[in-house]
């Protein structure tokens, strides 16, 4: 298995709405909090006790906040844009690797 990160619960569908630009930097991010995971926890699988504390992270059009799943090698985000016309995302159904 390999790190991976995902919307969580129905942010696919809003994310279509988000723009493009902040998109970008909400994927840019994840996959450096993927390389970050891939590093810290070598075998994640064998990993005991809970998960991390989730944290928020501004990045350039609004925020990120995340949670890391240890043993499903995952980092979950939401997101969220400062367009108003675009607020919360949140889906499990797309993985980005």
């Amino acid at each position: 298995m390999s790190w991976k990160w995902e919307y969580a619960f129905s942010a696919e569908a809003t994310a279509r709405t988000a723009p493009a630009p902040f998109l970008r930097e909400v994927e840019k991010k994840a996959d450096e909090l993927v390389r970050m995971c891939e590093v810290t926890y070598l075998h994640a699988g064998d990993h005991q006790g809970l998960d991390p504390k989730g944290d928020t992270l501004t990045i350039p059009g609004g925020m990120i906040t995340y949670q890391v799943v240890v043993r499903r090698e995952a980092v979950i985000s939401w997101s969220s844009c400062d367009e108003p016309a675009w607020t919360r995302t949140t889906s499990a159904s797309t993985t980005h690797a």
